[in-house]
């Protein structure tokens, strides 16, 4: 049963590392060179198929939420919601305002949350779209709903700072994901006149006696 155990481990390893490199291929494919948006073309039209894009004109409206950073304990990961101008002096009349675009900052000294410094005046995001995996759902996204912020449904998450993995890299990912992860898969489909003979099968016993 250890063996099927560890089968089951790698399969998920490569599976993912299957998901990573077609999701990677995906922003290679879809976003060539870096793609620009006003703020207020996001909040009318979207993005797209773009994944790697620079967002000009965005002004964040002050709530966020941070996020623990893996690697450090005095470094936090920050995700805060942006609009436009016209929807930020919206929020400032106390209207209620729809938004389109969140942006993810990573290794953020954890210090600004003791004076609110956190969030930056930058109003060009440049960076690459997340999704899947690397994303949120919508439901865990209405966090930052409040009087005066309702989520749009088809939102996105731009991480800041980042670029598209190398296309050699996304291949190779792709390849390992798939070979590897497809022989194990394999493996669970052996026919077998019982489970007994199932587990032999899977665990590759009678190739061994």
């Amino acid at each position: 049963m250890r063996i099927v155990l560890n089968k089951i481990f790698f399969l998920c390893v490569f599976v993912y590392l299957l998901w990573l490199g077609v999701s990677g291929l995906i922003v290679n494919f879809s976003s060539w060179e870096l793609e620009e948006f006003q703020m207020e073309e996001i909040e009318s039209n979207g993005v797209g198929f773009s994944k790697y894009i620079k967002i000009k004109n965005s002004y964040p409206t002050g709530e966020y939420v941070w996020l623990q950073n893996e690697d450090s304990e005095t470094r936090i990961d920050l995700i805060y919601p942006i609009v436009s101008i016209e929807k930020y002096e919206d929020i400032l009349y106390g209207e209620k305002v729809i938004v389109n675009a969140f942006v993810r900052l990573n290794n953020v000294k954890n210090s600004c949350l003791l004076d609110s410094t956190c969030i930056p005046n930058d109003i060009d995001i440049k960076g690459v779209i997340k999704s899947g995996f690397d994303s949120f759902s919508y439901d865990e996204m209405k966090v930052f709903e409040t009087d005066n912020i309702q989520l749009a449904e088809d939102f996105i998450l731009i991480e800041n700072g980042t670029k598209p993995r190398e296309l050699y890299i996304n291949i190779i990912l792709f390849l390992v994901g798939s070979i590897f992860g497809g022989a194990i898969l394999k493996s669970f489909f052996k026919k077998s006149s019982s489970f007994k003979d199932w587990i032999d099968n899977v665990t590759e016993k009678k190739e061994l006696t």
